[in-house]
């Protein structure tokens, strides 16, 4: 895991041509799931910029646009019966040029297809690049890595198989000897310090960025009621906030108009209301600050406060005027 978020990586990647990501790996368990993070930059498991994943004999790839949510799905990839053999050595590529997504294994192109569409502008800086895990350490992915290269353009068949060709001759006994194509290639990782506490990007690298290996795996802790850093636009989960304010809105109506049948409309009422809702509405995002799978977030307790607003709104415009009327012309 890098010690801090790796902006040089963040802004190479969100201003090239695109993505490649290609690893050497092998993986030591078929049935792991998760999906067990191989290479993942992301802050938890429920936000990322990219992710290449193991989910038994599957590869997922979830990676982060404008066409998809925070989590890099609602669309991402499942690639079946890549993992089919312990301890055996895969050649995995995956490229994105904007429009298409393709992967390859062993130089092979085993899928394509245009999602996730869209670009890197809602990329969150904030994240880190971590290797076999998340950064909250449930995500655990059991192999062998031995090359991770990343590019900021996307790379052509010719040019994977190339990559493949080269290094299969010798099964890895000449990676670390290997000159492939420089062009867009940002940072790579050999894996070939042996020991110690880190693994250090290749000095030929654009960014010679650096991973820490810790004694003991300190998962992450989300800050609560986290505020989005990135672009504000891209960052909301629109049909999530849409979902909060409506749910709270109908709170906000039901239960003002139930202490209004009670109490008589007044102001003490609308203010009791509101307070409710907001504690509510608190007690949800605390329950979520504790949960791995998702984060307080302080969008949500906006919207759901401003949902109870809005509720408690339309009750006294209902009074007020719909119930009048309504009345008014029954008499008449």
């Amino acid at each position: 895991m890098t010690s801090v978020p790796p902006l040089d990586l963040y802004e190479k990647l969100t201003t090239g041509q695109g993505l490649t990501i290609e690893l050497w790996l092998e993986t030591a368990d078929i049935g792991q799931k998760g999906p067990a993070r191989i290479v993942s930059y992301s802050l938890n498991p429920g936000s990322r910029n990219f992710t290449l994943g193991q989910e038994k004999n599957a590869l997922i790839v979830r990676l982060r646009t404008t066409e998809t949510d925070m989590n890099g799905v609602r669309p991402h990839l499942v690639v079946e019966n890549v993992f089919n053999k312990r301890n055996d050595l895969l050649h995995i590529v995956v490229t994105y040029d904007w429009t298409k997504q393709i992967v390859f294994v062993n130089g092979i192109m085993c899928m394509a297809k245009s999602i996730p569409g869209g670009t890197f502008s809602n990329w969150d800086p904030t994240h880190y690049l971590i290797l076999g895990n998340e950064g909250t350490c449930n995500r655990p992915w059991r192999g062998k890595l031995r090359h991770i290269s990343f590019y900021n353009r996307p790379l052509d068949a010719e040019e994977v198989y190339s990559l493949f060709h080269k290094n299969e001759i010798s099964r890895l006994n000449t990676l670390d000897k290997r000159k492939p194509n420089r062009n867009g290639i940002i940072t790579e990782y050999r894996f070939s310090e042996g020991n110690g506490n880190s693994i250090h990007g290749a000095k030929d690298s654009e960014i010679a960025l650096d991973f820490l290996i810790p004694k003991y795996a300190r998962p992450y802790t989300a800050p609560f009621l986290r505020w989005p850093s990135d672009n504000l636009v891209y960052t909301l989960n629109h049909r999530d906030t849409l979902l909060n304010v409506l749910g709270f809105i109908l709170f906000g109506f039901l239960g003002h108009g139930m202490m209004r049948n009670t109490y008589f409309l007044s102001w003490r009422i609308s203010i009791f209301v509101l307070i409710t809702g907001i504690c509510l509405s608190f007690f949800f995002e605390s329950m979520q600050y504790f949960s791995v799978k998702r984060d307080s977030s302080a969008i949500d307790f906006c919207a759901n406060s401003i949902g109870t607003v809005l509720g408690i709104y339309i009750d006294w415009a209902y009074i007020r005027h719909v119930k009048q009327f309504w009345e008014k012309n029954t008499n008449i």
